[in-house]
């Protein structure tokens, strides 16, 4: 356990790789560079909240497990999901921002899994296209927005209620 309690913030304008060799990072991340590309290259785990402000990151390559996942700031960023597992594990959510600078890619079947989350917009999806999401257990809002999505698989729902909102659009 890396357990920093500050913000690590990754900063580069070239490519970079994060192997964590099983060590869950504690502290809030944060990337942040124009031009920045980092890329997972094991299994990636934190218990707090990663924002993705400038940049790529990408997931594409091993599971990733984070408490929360925003990124909203406008600035051009990628979050690249390739064929994986990105799992969400706390009411911080997926936070994703207005369209304005982001993209979103798959790889045709990654998921995006919500596993005991409770309170309001555990996932904020915008116009963008993904492949699977899970809701699994909690009591919690998931706002789908105009997202595009293959499949929306909802096991354990808790004893509270899974309410949907927005426009979403199943392909499947």
């Amino acid at each position: 356990i890396l357990s920093f309690t500050g913000i690590m913030s990754f900063t580069a304008t070239t490519s970079q790789t994060i192997t964590t060799n099983g060590i869950i990072i504690t502290g809030p991340l944060q990337f942040n560079g124009v031009a920045g590309v980092w890329q997972n290259q094991d299994a990636f785990t934190s218990t707090n909240t990663v924002t993705l402000i400038r940049g790529t990151w990408d997931c594409s390559l091993a599971t990733t497990k984070v408490a929360g996942f925003v990124s909203s700031s406008g600035f051009a960023r990628v979050w690249a999901l390739g064929n994986t597992l990105f799992e969400v594990t706390s009411s911080t959510g997926a936070v994703i921002g207005t369209p304005t600078g982001q993209t979103v890619t798959t790889g045709g079947s990654s998921k995006i899994k919500f596993s005991g989350v409770t309170g309001a917009t555990p996932f904020s999806a915008q116009s963008f296209t993904y492949d699977d999401v899970e809701f699994s257990g909690g009591n919690s809002t998931l706002t789908m927005g105009q997202g595009h999505f293959r499949d929306l698989l909802v096991t354990n729902p808790g004893t509270g209620t899974l309410t949907l909102s927005g426009t979403p659009f199943f392909r499947n």
